[in-house]
């Protein structure tokens, strides 16, 4: 005769599994290579080992859903800018084209102004190591681009060359580094995001319940997902300046990789929640 799990035991066990399904963050120390599925080890031999190569990273999982939604509008008023810019310097004589570019620089580095300030609290609300290196070069970043301004809006610039060549620094000397430390900031959260899944899924194969079978198959086949997905996760901690791209797109495929791993603990969580229904019913 099989076990049968109270309602109430049942809601928590849905529960937890929701919690571990919670949506990710959009997140720098090396993760090693994952222990592969067929490599002999139980599942929850491999959690150990995942929990072992995720327990360095510092920090508490952070969540800020309003920097989503920032972002878009930051995007778009980017975008909108560019836009503008594009058709008046169609539309502008030789002699008005640089002071349509300064006016353009000027709108787009206040735009980049007010992105960054958004950036500073989020990075803010971390306390993770790699947060505080990339608090503080989105600090010089964002000094720098307020210098810019200054400087356009007090005549400064007086030709193209001059523009240019500080609109070049600006992106060698501070928005590269930058760039460079956000990317390692979303890999540690990454890596946290990891460490809190492990330790639900240990809770969740280890549970005694009608299910069982079913969680230890959706659990290896989760893990499994995630062990092969690890590396690319590793890439960005020898990741450089001059890698930056490649990084990023590894990162990129990691965070898609993650939602397909997560799919058949998705599909269990449904028929879980639909059974609990029916058993309080």
């Amino acid at each position: 005769m099989r076990a049968s799990m109270s309602p109430m035991a049942r809601w928590r066990f849905v529960v937890l599994l929701a919690l571990l399904l919670a949506p990710l963050p959009a997140a720098a120390q090396q993760t090693g290579s994952g222990a592969q599925a067929g490599s002999g080890l139980t599942v929850q031999e491999r959690l150990d080992g995942l929990l072992q190569r995720m327990n360095a990273v510092s920090g508490a999982v952070v969540t800020v859903p309003a920097l989503a939604t920032q972002d878009r509008n930051d995007d778009e008023r980017r975008e909108g800018i560019l836009a503008d810019c594009a058709r008046t310097l169609r539309e502008a004589g030789r002699d008005e084209r640089f002071g349509v570019l300064l006016r353009c620089t000027r709108s787009l580095l206040a735009s980049d102004a007010l992105r960054l300030q958004a950036l500073e609290r989020w990075q803010a609300a971390d306390s993770g190591e790699a947060a505080k290196r990339a608090t503080g070069t989105t600090a010089a970043l964002l000094r720098a681009v307020q210098t810019i301004v200054s400087a356009i809006d007090a005549g400064v610039y007086d030709r193209e060359e001059l523009l240019l060549d500080a609109k070049h620094r600006l992106f060698r000397q501070y928005q590269l580094p930058a760039l460079h430390t956000e990317l390692l900031l979303r890999a540690d959260r990454h890596r946290r995001w990891l460490l809190r899944i492990a330790r639900h899924l240990q809770v969740l194969t280890a549970h005694s319940t009608a299910d069982r079978l079913r969680v230890q198959r959706e659990s290896d086949a989760a893990l499994a997902c995630i062990e092969a997905a690890e590396p690319l996760l590793a890439s960005s901690r020898t990741s450089t300046q001059e890698t930056l791209p490649e990084a990023a797109q590894a990162l990129s495929v990691y965070e898609r990789s993650l939602a397909s791993c997560l799919a058949p603990l998705k599909t269990l969580l449904k028929d879980l929640i639909i059974e609990a229904s029916e058993s309080r019913s």
